[in-house]
């Protein structure tokens, strides 16, 4: 089926398929995802900070003193927060953030979608 026909979707950020948020995103389908304060929660055990698959390119390290934090899954909750806030997922516009079930339930069911969609555009 075609994504861009469904009225809304909500995306967990760094589940295997993170690459469903920009293509969901570019064609203006409004996005529901976890605010500020879960969004550490679903980052922290992500592909990209798992120890397991830690690896860097040649040439491709960062110096220490360049990093505010370290980004691992045995980060600190104040460094998870401050590296969730620099995610597409933060900072995209027109995204509809939600703090609880409830929450997005009542987001889902009472927004305006095809506004959402048109400002996204």
């Amino acid at each position: 089926g075609n994504w861009a026909r469904h009225k809304a979707a909500v995306v967990l950020p760094y589940d295997p398929q993170q690459m469903v948020f920009y293509e969901l995103y570019s064609m203006a389908v409004p996005l529901l995802v976890p605010d500020e304060h879960l969004l550490p929660l679903f980052t922290r055990l992500g592909y990209t900070n798992l120890q397991d698959f830690e690896y860097q390119s040649p040439g491709w390290e960062v110096p220490s003193k360049e990093l505010a934090y370290h980004w691992t899954e045995n980060a600190e909750a104040y460094e998870l927060r401050w590296w969730s806030t620099l995610t597409d997922f933060a900072r995209s516009p027109h995204l509809l953030r939600w703090g609880s079930v409830p929450e997005l339930l009542w987001k889902l069911l009472r927004s305006d979608l095809e506004r959402v969609s048109a400002r996204m555009r």
